[in-house]
């Protein structure tokens, strides 16, 4: 049949990159972070809602994730693209 003993609960890979990304920072391992949520936005602009001041980014709407994290304690969000851009929310 078509089960190839893969979890169906999983998050979206950018989700799952968010966490991975977080955990790097903090400098925790990744079963570290918990999850607290995310949810499916398009952002206005490649900088994901997160401009770094000086930076130009491309003007084209960009889907992603809001990310809600708890790692080490602190309530951290991450935006993501649908790729591998995971980017701590300023």
């Amino acid at each position: 049949m078509g089960n190839r003993n893969e979890p169906t609960d999983l998050p979206p890979v950018p989700v799952r990159h968010a966490l991975a990304v977080a955990a790097r920072a903090a400098g925790v391992d990744p079963e570290q972070v918990t999850l607290l949520g995310y949810e499916a936005v398009t952002w206005p602009d490649a900088a994901l809602g997160a401009p770094e001041p000086g930076r130009l980014y491309a003007q084209v709407l960009t889907p992603g994730y809001r990310v809600h994290l708890r790692v080490a304690g602190l309530s951290l969000t991450y935006h993501t693209d649908h790729g591998r851009r995971a980017v701590p929310a300023r």
